[in-house]
């Protein structure tokens, strides 16, 4: 008796697959354009920080404040992601952001920003997503 295995076919399998999930589509195509909205905050925010400032070291201070969150907080984020429900935790890191977003654009179209607030209104962006990284996949799984 033959124990042979087959393989999966090639039609089902393949580099393009997962985009056929209309659920998987839709948060891969939203974090594409939320690293992108990312990457553009990023070059903007040192656009912004050597235009108000000449300074080497403001403009490292941004990118530390920036990174240190991140570092901080992705360990506890993970816990949080496990205690609490993870579709709340998004709900919460997501409107972080989008309030943090909407302070800095005010301040920056009223001429009110500042090398302060900029440094800190991008460490906050930096918060919500370390608090936003161990959420998306997993909100979307099934709880088995």
């Amino acid at each position: 008796m033959s124990t042979a295995v087959q393989a999966p076919s090639t039609a089902s399998v393949g580099a393009w697959a997962p985009l056929s999930s209309p659920v998987f589509r839709a948060l891969w195509i939203a974090g594409v354009i939320s690293n992108i909205g990312s990457a553009m905050h990023g070059v903007a925010a040192a656009w912004v920080v050597t235009s108000l400032s000449s300074s080497a070291s403001i403009v490292s201070l941004l990118a530390a404040a920036s990174a240190f969150p991140v570092f901080v907080l992705a360990l506890p984020s993970g816990a949080l992601a496990d205690v609490f429900d993870r579709r709340h935790l998004l709900l919460v890191a997501q409107g972080l952001m989008l309030i943090v977003a909407g302070v800095l654009g005010f301040l920056d179209l009223t001429d009110r920003l500042s090398v302060v607030s900029l440094v800190l209104l991008s460490a906050a962006l930096s918060a919500g997503a370390a608090l936003n990284m161990p959420s998306p996949i997993r909100a979307l799984l099934p709880p088995w």
